[in-house]
């Protein structure tokens, strides 16, 4: 049998320890000690390990437990590591069927080559294994096709252990010869797989063209997904048409766009309700405004703005205020929007406190009413630039900006009646504060604030 380690999640982990309960009692039982509830997670650990090399050396416990029994068990609320559940899959063929699916369910993999081709192997060998998965997370190594690989290459090939060592894994054309079709048959047998995390630009298209792949989520870069699209577009089709592929069920997209190679207008070719933009260095606010309308099912919208780069050559964050990234095109269903600037330090253009900070920010608030008439929470992680206003030591110039904030806030609530919560930083107070404060609008209308957390998920469950 082919085994692998893989992250799983307490609940699906536990759910396979907490069937053997009764067993690990009458082991106990057996072998003269008082019968105890582990109520700890390192003596559940310890109890199995304990159980299941018992259970493999002893003919006393041959019999095999029903399947019934075994699903009937399914509530705990401890953890086990996944190589307990290992172990339980060589106790016998009934709990080794039903333990693969625990350990299956949600994978991570790579980009390791032995641990990946452990992994194509073990699902291409068997349906049952296949049809577990359901979220899976896939790095593959990079390939070098000159025969002679640098120093580096071979440290990070041999024993590199860090992160930044993993990301940049390679091998040589010769080692990887074979891995594009594994991955291709392997994903054609992945029927019940929902969430991707697959980012190799040689493979995604082809994986992207597979029917049998029914994704709600997918995680993947923005120079994979546009050559996927690219290739995926019929010449005799719609405009608005990709060939049924599994681009055509993701609900929930997040694009890497450190490399500028999407066309955020491609993206209209997906029926996404819930996007998250990372790492957006190159992406203008332009092109976001003219985007945003060819996605009529948006429900939320995250945007992590990394330091564009400006036509001038000027590092920058994208506008005053969050709302700016939202132009005059209609979004009827987008409930949810999120401004991350935190990457950032300078403004796109210098923002003069007499005259900017207040411009046209009513008919701005007017705009985006008509445009966004479902909003209900906005959160915007200020930019180190806006600090800096807060910050500042020039008394007239904070002042000026706080006023501005201040009124900024009030104007969001009394032009967007839609609106029940603003998150941001709390940039007003003396000093500025680091976390997160909600501004909630009441039933009663009236405004508070309250302490609140910066949640990264949060966008995903709209």
């Amino acid at each position: 049998m082919l085994l692998l380690f893989v992250l799983i999640t307490s609940a699906q982990a536990t759910t396979i320890l907490s069937i053997m309960g009764s067993r690990i009692l009458s082991w106990l039982s057996f072998r003269g000690r008082s019968p105890k509830v582990p109520s700890q997670d390192v003596e559940i650990q310890a109890e199995v390990r304990a159980f299941a090399l018992h259970y493999r050396s002893s003919r006393a416990y041959q019999d095999r437990m029903p399947a019934q029994h075994i699903r009937r068990r399914s509530s705990s609320h401890h953890a086990a590591s996944p190589r307990d559940l290992v172990s339980l899959t060589q106790v016998c063929k009934d709990l080794c069927y039903f333990a693969e699916e625990a350990l299956y369910h949600r994978v991570s993999v790579g980009p390791r080559l032995s641990q990946l081709r452990s992994f194509l192997d073990a699902v291409c060998a068997s349906d049952h294994r296949a049809a577990a998965v359901r979220t899976l997370r896939m790095r593959v190594p990079g390939v070098v096709f000159s025969p002679a690989r640098s120093t580096v290459l071979q440290k990070l090939s041999g024993h590199a252990t860090s992160t930044a060592a993993r990301s940049h894994y390679s091998v040589g054309a010769s080692e990887a010869g074979g891995l594009q079709d594994m991955i291709a048959q392997a994903f054609g047998r992945l029927v019940n797989l929902k969430e991707l995390d697959f980012d190799d630009l040689q493979t995604f298209p082809a994986v992207c063209a597979s029917s049998v792949l029914q994704l709600t989520e997918l995680k993947t870069t923005g120079d994979a997904l546009s050559k996927a699209i690219s290739d995926l577009r019929s010449p005799s089709s719609a405009d608005s048409e990709l060939s049924p592929s599994a681009l055509v069920s993701v609900e929930r997209l997040t694009v890497d766009l450190f490399n500028p190679w999407l066309q955020l207008s491609e993206l209209r070719f997906l029926h996404i309700t819930h996007l998250f933009l990372d790492r957006a260095r190159f992406l203008s606010p332009t092109d976001l405004q003219n985007s945003l309308p060819l996605l009529p099912n948006l429900i939320s919208l995250r945007v992590m703005w990394s330091a564009s780069q400006a036509p001038d050559g000027r590092d920058g964050v994208t506008t005053l205020w969050p709302t700016r990234i939202l132009g005059a095109g209609p979004l009827p269903r987008l409930r949810r929007l999120e401004l991350c600037e935190r990457r950032t330090q300078r403004v796109l253009q210098t923002v003069h406190a007499d005259s900017d900070l207040n411009a046209d920010v009513e008919a701005h608030l007017a705009q985006i009413r008509a445009s966004c008439p479902s909003i209900t929470t906005l959160v915007w992680w200020a930019s180190g630039y806006h600090c800096h206003l807060a910050g500042s030591a020039d008394a007239n110039t904070r002042a000026q900006f706080c006023e501005a904030l201040r009124r900024y806030t009030e104007g969001l609530f009394a032009r967007w009646p839609s609106l029940v919560r603003f998150e941001r930083q709390k940039l007003e107070d003396d000093p500025p504060k680091d976390g997160f404060t909600a501004f909630v609008r009441g039933q009663d209308g009236c405004i508070s604030d309250e302490p609140a957390e910066y949640d990264e998920g949060r966008w995903r469950v709209v």
